[in-house]
């Protein structure tokens, strides 16, 4: 690897750390406050930067560079936190919902921390990172208690695309091999 590419892994486990020290400060924040719901939103923005990040650098990095395959799951890890934080933004009247959500993403974003701070560890490198198998049955059934009116991100639903977005969770888990 080059110094280059270390100097960019390093800066990007540096920044995800930061974004994640915001995003569990919006969730502590959050926690038992259902009207305090559209925060999530910011939650939403602060994940997508490390999904973002970590496309970004799969993209730029040689396909050998032992730490490409750990960066694909922590992106596409990163766009199902983001869903679940942008889709529970828009809960209303669903306190108990709204909580057990909060209290997945607070999980979910522990679960990030460990990947993106175990990007360096070798004998984890190749291998994808394993999850709790009661962790993918409850985003499984939090994905299933959001309907279709609930958007995974900032865009703006439109009759075209209101279909595509009911699958997206559903679809990230295949990417992350937990269907």
């Amino acid at each position: 690897m080059t110094q280059i590419d270390q100097s960019l892994l390093d800066d990007f486990q540096k920044e995800s750390k930061n974004l994640i020290s915001q995003m569990n400060d919006i969730l502590s924040d959050c926690e038992d406050s259902p009207e305090k719901a559209p925060l999530l939103a910011d939650y939403g923005q602060l994940v997508d930067r490390i999904m973002g990040g970590s496309q970004s650098l799969v993209l730029s990095l040689s396909k050998e560079t032992p730490e490409v395959s750990r960066l694909q799951q922590i992106g596409n890890y990163s766009a199902l936190c983001k869903a679940v934080g942008y889709k529970t933004s828009q809960l209303k009247q669903q306190n108990d919902f709204y909580n057990i959500c909060v209290a997945f993403l607070l999980d979910a974003t522990e679960v990030l921390e460990e990947m993106t701070e175990n990007l360096f560890e070798s004998e984890l490198q190749n291998e994808q990172f394993e999850f709790n198998k009661t962790f993918i049955e409850r985003l499984k059934w939090v994905s299933d208690q959001f309907g279709a009116e609930f958007r995974a991100s900032v865009a703006v639903v439109t009759p075209e695309n209101a279909n595509q977005k009911q699958n997206e969770i559903d679809e990230l888990l295949k990417k992350l091999g937990l269907d």
